[in-house]
């Protein structure tokens, strides 16, 4: 086969740099892991100048992970980047449980989901893939909100919220 690589989920969350949370950002559990990154990214003009050009460089299929703590943050950054030709899709972040603004409580409201991306979908002809929260009531009215709302795609699910309890101390 000659596909070509995908560099799926060039990070990209707000307009300015996160550092993400503190360590210890991974643990092991008996049942799995736990995660809590909390969006970590360079920020949109940092993207824009070092990671895009080297992107389009390297001729791959481009999809970028973003997100915004607004639906007018959302816009902004999807301006920004929604007519550059390196980039395939944008998979929206409507799903961190790890932030406190903008994270997966705030776009649990279905709602607020289809005016959000009917608001987006004029910024790009890329593609729209809404990344959803597991921890709603139901994922499948969030999924028909966003196809509503002009999304191509679903990304079903982010993180779980989990909880690891050492009884031993």
């Amino acid at each position: 086969e000659n596909s070509q690589p995908v560099e799926y989920g060039q990070k990209l969350f707000l307009l300015e740099p996160r550092a993400g949370n503190p360590p210890q950002r991974i643990a092991e559990t008996p049942a799995g892991m736990l995660n809590s990154i909390g969006l970590e990214n360079v920020g949109l003009e940092r993207f824009r100048s070092e990671k895009l050009p080297r992107l389009r460089e390297l001729g791959w299929t481009v999809v970028v992970s973003l997100g915004g703590e607004s639906p007018g943050e959302l816009a902004r950054v999807l301006g920004a980047l929604g007519r550059e030709s390196a980039i395939a899709g944008f998979e929206i972040n409507f799903s961190c449980p790890n932030v406190a603004r903008g994270g997966a409580r705030y776009w649990a409201d279905a709602r607020r989901l289809e005016r959000t991306l009917t608001r987006l979908r004029p910024l790009t002809r890329a593609a729209l893939i809404a990344k959803l929260s597991p921890d709603v009531t139901s994922v499948g009215d969030l999924a028909i909100a966003c196809e509503q709302g002009g999304a191509d795609a679903v990304t079903a699910v982010n993180t779980f919220v989990g909880m690891a309890v050492d009884l031993g101390h």
